[in-house]
């Protein structure tokens, strides 16, 4: 069994970690190793808890609250930022509830639509869940580099 709830303070290392093992076993098919190894090994930035805590991350816990995943969205923008779930969960169903809960809250915020920058090995696990894909656009990272990823979008109003 697993539950959701706001991701705390004293979870954003695990998050990160997360992310970074997501990276590294999720994309491995579709993205360079000499890509993979730039994504995954940028450190954390001073202000991740700020951006996880001022978008009301949301964090996917099972029966003794170990972390399976999180995400969050940005209210501004209407985007899905971040949706990851940790490899050993991985093909569980994990993701489509965490995609599920963030759409929830994005409804429960007023959103009608959210767009998204999907990884490679991500379209197909969108696109199961409604979104529609978009045009092929260069996400550009923080840290200077680029990822090929597709824009993708879904309209909301049929979930409410």
């Amino acid at each position: 069994m697993s539950a959701w709830r706001l991701a705390t303070h004293n979870e954003v290392s695990a998050i990160w970690q997360i992310r970074t093992r997501a990276i590294l076993k999720g994309c491995a098919s579709h993205y360079p190793h000499c890509l993979l190894a730039r994504w995954s090994g940028v450190a954390m930035p001073v202000h991740f808890s700020n951006v996880l805590l001022n978008n009301q991350a949301i964090v996917l816990v099972d029966d003794s609250d170990q972390l399976i995943g999180f995400g969050f969205i940005d209210r501004l923008s209407s985007s899905l930022e971040a949706c990851f779930v940790d490899p050993c969960f991985a093909g569980q169903g994990y993701g489509k509830r965490l995609v599920r809960a963030l759409e929830a809250q994005a409804i429960e915020v007023g959103l009608s639509t959210l767009s998204l920058s999907a990884s490679l090995n991500a379209v197909g696990f969108y696109q199961q869940l409604g979104y529609e894909k978009g045009e092929m656009t260069p996400w550009k990272h923080p840290a200077g580099f680029t990822i090929d990823a597709y824009v993708m979008h879904k309209s909301l109003a049929s979930d409410s």
